[in-house]
């Protein structure tokens, strides 16, 4: 999707909606390791649930 105008400003925005386990996977396939994921529902002015998925580089091997 294409945003030309929100929260409050105009801007120039793609915006990507895939679920947490997509994001999760495709972390996963980089190198990195999920340390924390929420995910809640819409608040009143949002058409979607909301998911954030917190990720850090895998510890390297002794």
């Amino acid at each position: 999707m294409h945003l030309d105008h929100a929260y409050g400003h105009a801007l120039d925005l793609d915006v990507y909606r895939f679920p947490p386990e997509r994001v999760a996977e495709l972390l996963r396939e980089a190198g990195l390791v999920e340390v924390a994921r929420l995910v809640r529902e819409a608040d009143a002015h949002e058409n979607t649930p909301q998911a954030f998925v917190l990720a850090r580089r895998s510890e390297p091997s002794a």
